[in-house]
């Protein structure tokens, strides 16, 4: 059950986000919560300042599992930059928080490299899901939808697996390793389906296949994969 009545936010959210805009984005959830809807342990919250002289601000709010996505145009002067805000859930509080501030618990503490050989199994009976990205409103937000197979919900029901744990990794690979739409291009050499790549990774939880396409009007895919021992 998502606790939010402990509230908690970061000095990069105190010192980058006017009150009025917090307390917005936290009403946002608390209307789910009300209303029955399942919410996941992330929230994810995209801020764009459209006009920045009248004080006119868009609010993506996002979760990835189950898909959601709402888009809210408000009247504030309450930041002054584009910025991505995760709100997290523990057992008894809820954090709210900068994506640079993010830290990937049970993930950073062990060392992830990204590698253009494969190490291991991508049978079709090993695939969990997929999730689709690109980048093309906006170089710096990455958006992406994602596509899960019955058997991710089934080895999650059974405790085989962790729901939680892939999709912290999937949110490692997406917000620190590929980061945005330059640094795309550089994982891939350059720009143009010439330079299309595929990059692979083993982690923790489950193994991760990603096809990068560098370009602004393609989607790019992470293919997810269970680990043979699990």
């Amino acid at each position: 059950m998502i606790n939010i009545e402990n509230k908690f936010m970061t000095i990069g959210v105190k010192e980058n986000i006017s009150l009025d805009i917090q307390l917005f984005m936290w009403n946002e959830i608390e209307e789910r919560i009300n209303a029955g809807n399942q919410v996941d342990y992330l929230q994810v919250f995209n801020i764009s300042v459209i006009d920045e002289v009248r004080g006119i601000v868009k609010i993506e709010h996002i979760q990835e599992v189950p898909e959601y996505k709402k888009t809210l145009i408000i009247k504030s002067k309450g930041v002054k930059s584009n910025l991505k805000v995760f709100v997290t859930f523990e057992s008894e509080y809820a954090t709210m928080m900068l994506a640079s501030e993010y830290w990937f618990k049970g993930v950073n503490d062990m060392s992830y490299e990204l590698k253009e050989e494969v190490s291991f199994d991508m049978d079709k009976e090993l695939w969990l899901g997929n999730l689709r990205f690109d980048f093309y409103d906006n170089k710096e937000t990455l958006c992406n939808k994602f596509f899960p197979s019955d058997l991710i919900y089934e080895l999650d029901k059974q405790e085989v697996i962790s729901l939680k744990k892939i999709q912290e990794e999937v949110n490692l690979i997406q917000f620190d390793m590929i980061k945005n739409y330059n640094n795309l291009v550089s994982l891939c050499g350059d720009q143009g389906y010439s330079f299309e790549k595929v990059l692979y990774i083993e982690m923790e939880e489950a193994n991760y296949a990603i096809k990068l396409i560098p370009t602004t009007d393609s989607y790019n895919y992470l293919y997810i994969y269970r680990k043979g021992d699990k």
